[in-house]
């Protein structure tokens, strides 16, 4: 009896240090941790079951993965989704279902593996396809069978690779090239007029006549003509503003005559302009001959 609780003891922590090998730098190690002081393995393990494998938890994964397969959907071949990431997605939810079935999981047949796959497709180009297969009722609970057809299918339409991007670039290149080489051929209209086009009136040229505008355009600037500033365009603080500086300078004798500026101004002139040109310390001595 000695021998069998010493060597479960020893079983107990090796399992124990096993669980926090794997865990510890985890989000479940939460659970492992209360077992953390007595180096219990036992219940270090029976924690992790009863959070991930708990009758609550198994209806939340077990709906987690029915929603992904629901939800998941495959529009064609793409740069970083194709038919092949989109079945294998769907065996990786399988998986995940047949191993809840242990846990009190009802498990999912063969029949609804092969609906979501087909309702899954949202292309028109494997449309045959799941025609074949609704029409074959061999087919309609073999999942991997229907993968295989729709895998050779794609293959045989050219479309079980996504189109690079190097191919891509390489047709634009070609394109832009032989547009320059056509621009190139064509003679200049020079009868063109010579002004300024927006937008979408410059995209109604012809080749001939943007290539004349060019060559008139040569020395120049181009670009819309600048917008005369009408008198009546000015806003009515910006005249009160002129107005006002005006009269300041009239006020000021700005705009006295130059005849008069030697003169003594009278007293009426003195208090109009508020100036102090009646002080003799002031005034401008006359010079006497």
């Amino acid at each position: 009896m000695e021998q069998q609780t010493a060597s479960y003891n020893a079983d107990n922590k090796a399992v124990w240090e096993i669980i926090a090998q794997w865990t510890r730098t985890t989000e479940c190690w939460t659970y492992v941790r209360p077992a953390q002081r007595t180096r219990d393995g036992r219940l270090a393990f029976k924690n992790l079951k009863e959070h991930y494998l708990g009758p609550n938890n198994v209806d939340t994964q077990s709906n987690t993965a029915e929603r992904t397969l629901q939800t998941t959907t495959y529009q064609g071949e793409q740069r970083r989704w194709n038919f092949e990431r989109y079945s294998k997605l769907h065996k990786d939810q399988h998986a995940i279902l047949e191993g809840l079935t242990e846990h009190g999981y009802s498990g999912i047949d063969a029949r609804s593996k092969v609906c979501y796959l087909m309702d899954g497709i949202k292309t028109s180009i494997l449309g045959p396809v799941t025609t074949n297969i609704i029409a074959t009722p061999a087919l309609r609970t073999d999942f991997n069978a229907c993968v295989g057809l729709y895998k050779e299918f794609l293959a045989q339409k050219g479309e079980g690779k996504p189109k690079e991007r190097g191919a891509r670039i390489a047709s634009l290149k070609t394109a832009e090239k032989n547009s320059q080489t056509s621009y190139d051929q064509v003679k200049p209209d020079l009868l063109v007029k010579d002004r300024y086009y927006n937008k979408s009136e410059y995209q109604k040229l012809t080749l001939a006549q943007k290539k004349g505008l060019k060559e008139k355009r040569k020395g120049r600037k181009g670009g819309p003509p600048k917008k005369k500033v009408k008198f009546d365009e000015l806003n009515k603080r910006t005249i009160k503003a002129i107005a006002t500086e005006v009269a300041s300078m009239i006020r000021s004798g700005d705009g006295e005559d130059e005849s008069q500026t030697d003169e003594t101004p009278t007293q009426e002139q003195d208090q109009t302009t508020g100036r102090n040109r009646s002080n003799q310390a002031l005034q401008r001595r006359s010079n006497q001959a």
